[in-house]
């Protein structure tokens, strides 16, 4: 934890020291002001002799001496000192003192600190969980420590933080009331108030609670600056703009080179347009606070705006030096949906480095979201450009040259694409698709591949050892194998065997899904175990789409009948989205993506939507333990919500013919999870009458219920595309219903 103790006087004397104090430090209130003191007398040694240092609460309320610091100090707060004459030594015969006032006050603060010391392990343990965002088990204790200590001031104010951070600020304010009741001059707990009210809307009362933050905190103080910042900044958004606006503005000539004024100086100017002013500011903090998530938020908005990129280049012109920074910056603003921002920089920085795989590949990645046959065809471009650029370069035994000449043309390879396009063009295409009748187009048959390919190389006689290849030659094997991803994706199936051909033999080095390429790998692996029981070439036949995360690859590209008739199951793939991505407040890149995606299918189409996957996998028990859903169930209820209301949505805009796939029980560890998920997400389809559930959740498990079903396994995450059987029965049945 970190504090500040400070020394004032009348007279202008002042002294100030930042504490760096360990969680598991266990000295008292008395060693910290013998710490402080010693400081202290290097600075004043005059007014130091004959006095010891006492120290108080922000109100004037002694620490007692004896309790923990851990305990009596709040992260970030202040506490203030005072010069006490040394008290004299008592003469040996010296009776114990009499009981009265000073009895009674010694004894008080005996009691206090014994209580203090019962309570030490409860305050660890609560402090240890909230660290760790264990909110659910921190929430537990500290509510059990108010039972207690009614008022125990780091209760009060972690469980109000606590409900901020879980985005729930009308509950957070109760709590941060009691803790501002409890310490009258506590400007701290006073700033997390106003950003509850702030964000429950309440402007009047959040100007209130930053007016009174700012009116407590002692001159001087870093916490004083924060209170005055936020209070500009409160006002600007009430509405009283010149008035906030000024402070934050006179505070910044004050404190040019502080932080938190640059900060709020950012804000402001972002929110007024002004995207010069702004992106200096966050360029200038994210080289201080490369992590800081808000910063990295304010900075993607700055390069977002219509202006970002160009005021970018003006202030960073292109050359070599600036490559990395382009990539840097094109990575923060991607995770913020600012695609088209990203793919920009993305082009200079490998414009500038045309040898680094690792920038070819992120601008791959990047064009992928955009999710039509442009952008990926696009993606191709990027690859085919850095195996032109850099012909010789190789891992293992593959060199650029060879892989790029292994694929054919991209006129060839849009020729072949079956991916939804925007435009006019996608019309004509569907039109044409739907069309398409008779047999197929021949004689088809499986493409001669080996039985084993895309499997698992652990244990294979011949597979080289982990780390095998270096960073750079893992770059570019993640970059051969997004190839293959790409092609997948655009239905150009027919040019990937030769490709798996080349590529298997590189890949066979052990752990590679260990590796910082493990996304990379997987995909790939997916494709190729696909491909090898895929009929070649595709026949023509009209389009039913199929969005989902990488589950949508299984079932992409077979046939499958639908309303009487032959059908292609069309694979949109929208890369790690969980369904809680898509609410309203987040604007994480994979909620684009979905956009765009779907963006790219005709309006009327019918639609398999297939999400929730990743939710049961790694979102919503940690959402449970974050104490953000009370349990399991309000967890799958609010998540749920947000993916149906999502779909309705869309088909009222879009006039979809949607309907909604149960999530795959692949995964051991979560199919308990997907159980209840499923069970919900079918209750809350069936409600909705522009959605139709596939009810066939039953067929993919054993008859007990506790295992998938034999033959549906395909590489540990994934089902066998074997299944598309019983969704084909389930669509028949849901267009009786």
């Amino acid at each position: 934890m970190r504090f500040y103790v400070h020394y004032e006087e009348d007279s202008g004397d002042a002294f100030t020291q930042a504490m760096h104090w360990d969680d598991a430090d266990g000295r008292s209130v008395a060693q910290l002001a013998q710490q402080f003191g010693l400081a202290f007398a290097e600075r004043h040694p005059a007014k130091m002799r004959g006095h010891v240092i006492r120290l108080q609460r922000a109100d004037g309320a002694p620490l007692p001496d004896g309790a923990p610091v851990v305990q009596a100090v709040l992260d970030g707060g202040d506490v203030f000192s005072s010069l006490v004459p040394k008290p004299s030594a008592p003469p040996p015969s010296a009776a114990p003192p009499a009981a009265g006032a000073g009895g009674s006050k010694e004894a008080g603060a005996a009691a206090a600190a014994a209580v203090a010391q019962q309570l030490k392990p409860y305050l660890e343990a609560a402090e240890k969980a909230w660290k760790a965002r264990a909110y659910r088990r921190a929430k537990e204790i500290y509510g059990e420590l108010l039972k207690v200590q009614p008022t125990l001031l780091i209760a009060l104010r972690r469980l109000g933080e606590l409900e901020l951070a879980c985005e729930r600020p009308e509950a957070a304010i109760p709590w941060l009331e009691r803790a501002a009741a409890a310490a009258k001059m506590d400007a701290p707990v006073r700033l997390s108030l106003n950003e509850a009210h702030e964000a429950a809307g309440n402007l009047e009362e959040a100007v209130a609670a930053a007016q009174e933050a700012v009116k407590v905190a002692k001159e001087g103080t870093p916490t004083k600056l924060r209170a005055q910042l936020r209070l500009g900044r409160t006002l600007f958004r009430a509405g009283e703009r010149q008035a906030g606006g000024g402070l934050v503005q006179q505070l910044l000539n004050q404190h040019m080179e502080d932080p938190l004024a640059l900060h709020a100086y950012g804000e402001l100017a972002l929110e007024l347009g002004q995207t010069e002013d702004a992106l200096k500011v966050f360029l200038r903090l994210i080289t201080q606070k490369s992590e800081d998530k808000a910063v990295r938020a304010l900075l993607a908005r700055s390069l977002k705006a219509a202006d970002g990129v160009p005021t970018l280049l003006a202030q960073l012109p292109p050359d070599k030096a600036s490559a990395s920074a382009y990539a840097f910056l094109a990575t923060v603003v991607k995770e913020h949906s600012g695609v088209d921002a990203a793919v920009a920089l993305y082009d200079h920085a490998t414009a500038l480095e045309p040898a680094s795989a690792s920038y070819a590949l992120n601008q791959m990645h990047t064009l992928e979201l955009k999710g039509d046959r442009a952008a990926h065809l696009r993606a191709l471009g990027v690859l085919l450009k850095y195996c032109d650029d850099n012909a010789a370069r190789a891992v293992g035994t593959l060199c650029c040259s060879e892989y790029a000449a292994a694929l054919p043309p991209l006129k060839d390879v849009e020729r072949m694409a079956r991916m939804p396009q925007r435009g006019a063009a996608a019309a004509a295409a569907a039109g044409a698709a739907a069309a398409a009748g008779g047999d197929g187009g021949g004689a088809r048959a499986l493409a001669e591949l080996p039985d084993d390919v895309g499997g698992g190389v652990e244990g294979q006689p011949g597979a080289a050892a982990a780390g095998t290849y270096a960073g750079e030659e893992l770059d570019l094997l993640a970059l051969f194998f997004t190839g293959v991803k790409v092609l997948y994706c655009l239905g150009a199936v027919e040019a990937l065997p030769p490709l798996l051909r080349l590529l298997e033999p590189a890949r066979a080095v052990k752990d590679l899904h260990l590796t910082m390429i493990r996304n990379e790998n997987a995909y790939y692996c997916c494709v190729a175990q696909l491909l090898a029981s895929l009929p070649l070439p595709l026949p023509p036949r009209p389009a039913l789409y199929f969005a989902g995360d990488s589950h949508s690859l299984a079932p992409g590209w077979r046939e499958c009948a639908w309303r009487g008739a032959p059908h292609l199951l069309t694979p949109v793939l929208v890369t790690g989205l969980k369904a809680w991505h898509l609410r309203k407040a987040s604007d994480f890149f994979p909620k684009y993506n979905f956009e765009a995606a779907l963006s790219a299918v005709p309006d009327g189409a019918a639609v398999i939507f297939a999400f929730g996957e990743i939710d049961c996998r790694e979102g919503l028990l940690v959402a449970v333990e974050r104490a953000k859903y009370a349990d399991l169930a309000e967890g799958i209820a609010t998540t749920v919500e947000v993916y149906v209301s999502t779909l309705v949505r869309l088909v009222a805009r879009r006039g979809f013919v949607a309907m909604v796939h149960p999530v795959p029980p692949v995964l051991n560890e979560t199919r308990p999870v997907v159980k209840e998920f499923n069970a919900a997400l079918a209750a809350r389809v069936r409600r909705e009458p522009t959605l139709r559930w596939l009810d066939f959740f039953d067929k993919l498990l054993t008859d007990d219920g506790e295992r998938l079903a034999d033959g549906l396994a395909l590489d540990g995450t994934h089902m066998h595309p074997a299944y598309v059987n019983v969704l084909e029965e389930a669509l028949e049945r849901a267009e009786s219903v």
